[in-house]
């Protein structure tokens, strides 16, 4: 996966969450090229991948393990979002309008907006918990133990397969 195809990935995750200004491309890009997301990314999914400077991720990522990496920064968006709206962080919101017409100030409750941010995060877990299941269920494969499939490794057992013998397990 091309370091281009990684800066298209974070602009697109930067545009699906609404361009906000307490990120960058930049920021996402950094975060899906560290160590500990992909780290991260690999014990979710049973694998891993490394960072070469001129290939970019390798090996490259599928579309099922791209919409898990999306997921997983727009996570971390709403984790950082829920923390900056209780004033954990240094951009909390205080006002949602001001007006100078007849001197309006709204204020906003910060428990309200760290719910909402608190409610995303929930659901953007679930989506990930069942696009990691879909993952895995698509990687498992049948196994077999038919006759066809034993027929094909005499050296098990007695060689009399199917017909009474010992099939060697």
């Amino acid at each position: 996966m091309s370091l281009q195809y990684i800066f298209d990935l974070s602009s697109q995750i930067w545009n699906e969450l609404g361009q906000p200004t307490s990120i960058s491309t930049g920021y996402i890009t950094g975060k899906i090229l560290s160590s500990g997301f992909l780290g991260k990314l690999g014990t979710m999914l049973d694998n891993s991948w490394y960072i070469d400077a001129v290939s970019g991720i390798v090996p490259d990522l599928l579309d099922s393990e791209q919409a898990i990496v999306i997921q997983l920064v727009e996570m971390d968006y709403y984790v950082n979002a829920y923390q900056n709206a209780l004033g954990v962080g240094s951009s909390a919101v205080l006002y949602v309008s001001l007006a100078e017409g007849d001197s309006r100030l709204t204020r906003t409750n910060q428990v309200d907006i760290a719910k909402f941010y608190k409610d995303l995060q929930k659901d953007t877990w679930e989506r990930i918990r069942l696009l990691v299941n879909d993952y895995k269920l698509n990687k498992s494969t049948v196994q077999s133990v038919d006759w066809p499939t034993i027929g094909n490794y005499p050296n098990w057992g007695a060689g009399n397969f199917g017909r009474g013998g010992n099939i060697g397990f």
